[in-house]
């Protein structure tokens, strides 16, 4: 097992969350609800809230990639270090996820604390969320 997944495990940032299969298919149905809003919030150049509901969408769908294999994060970060140990060192996900989740959470962080944000950096945000759902439903074989 990945160290920073067990120094996060040891911290409680990562947790057991047996419930957490139960919410898989919501968590996804979430992740493309926020990803229809983010696509048409970036049609209407409103980019700011579009990175925002993008990034939101990107984490529902890791969120519903962590509570398939049990587990609840804590904090955004945890969320990178769960999906890299669960999935990407499984090899069941790309290791370029985990640059496209961290370069999500610097533009998100950036559009909503500092006021911001780009049409590139708002399409990069979408793309990853699309990414990431595609891959959560491949995964968990949901249609």
């Amino acid at each position: 097992m990945d160290q920073e997944f067990k120094q996060y495990l040891k911290n409680k940032t990562i947790v057991p969350f047996p419930g957490g299969k139960q919410l898989v298919n919501h968590e996804i149905d979430i992740a493309k609800s926020d990803l229809t809003d983010a696509i048409t919030g970036y049609n209407n150049q409103i980019y700011k809230w579009s990175t925002i509901q993008a990034y939101h969408s990107l984490r529902h769908a890791a969120k519903a990639l962590v509570y398939s294999r049990g587990y609840r994060v804590k904090d955004h970060y945890a969320m990178v270090v769960a999906i890299k140990a669960l999935f990407v060192d499984e090899n069941l996900i790309g290791i370029n996820t985990i640059r496209d989740f961290l370069n999500a959470i610097n533009l998100r962080e950036v559009a909503e604390y500092e006021a911001e944000f780009s049409m590139p950096g708002a399409k990069a945000v979408i793309n990853a969320a699309e990414r990431m759902i595609n891959n959560a439903v491949i995964i968990l074989n949901i249609d």
